[in-house]
């Protein structure tokens, strides 16, 4: 969504104006703003839809670590039953969706960027937490809804890709006992008899 340079200038106005600074809306949040612009004003028609767009970042997002969770636990079986081709098949799928998790948080701190304007705030103040407690309903309910998501997803990955790791170093070490015996048989040491000839 990219917003007319004419509601920008509206929304940028409202926020340094004397009624805002004065108090009419001061410390009141987006609450306040929206009830002083009014239902017809343009600015709360740009503020949803700035939450609409972000709902929709947050959902796709959801979606990609849901699916990111269900790779990396078939990764972990995959690891176990020392299955490579499978295992770099997930490989490459975890890296495709890492690459648009990167690109949805991007969009992210965008719609973010522009929603702090509205709240007179800073960018990294501006959490599903923060917005829960400060928009209206039905958004409230939403952004409490994909943040209790997004951190149970987290959660998970980070505890899965921790025990992947185990399983990995553990292959590993036991890959490299295995290389040190077949070293050892095929090059055995000089083994002296009574007569100390080889």
């Amino acid at each position: 969504f990219q917003p007319s340079c004419h509601i920008c200038c509206i929304a940028w106005k409202m926020l340094y104006a004397k009624e805002f600074q004065g108090g009419l809306c001061r410390g009141k949040g987006i609450h306040g703003i929206l009830n002083y612009c009014g239902s017809g004003f343009p600015m709360r028609l740009f503020m949803n839809k700035l939450l609409d767009n972000l709902t929709d970042i947050l959902n796709e997002m959801v979606e990609n670590y849901s699916l990111l969770l269900r790779i990396i636990q078939r990764e972990r079986q995959f690891i176990i039953e020392n299955s490579l081709y499978e295992l770099y098949d997930c490989i490459k799928q975890k890296e495709t969706i890492i690459l648009k998790l990167r690109m949805l948080e991007d969009l992210r701190v965008s719609v973010i960027g522009r929603v702090s304007v509205f709240f007179n705030t800073k960018d990294k103040d501006i959490t599903l937490s923060y917005l829960s407690d400060s928009t209206p309903e039905p958004y409230s309910s939403i952004f409490k809804g994909y943040r209790s998501q997004l951190l149970s997803f987290i959660q998970s990955i980070q505890e899965i890709n921790r025990e992947n790791k185990n399983f990995i170093e553990l292959s590993m070490d036991t890959m490299k006992e295995s290389f040190q015996f077949l070293n050892d048989i095929t090059n055995p040491r000089p083994t002296y008899i009574s007569s100390g000839v080889v």
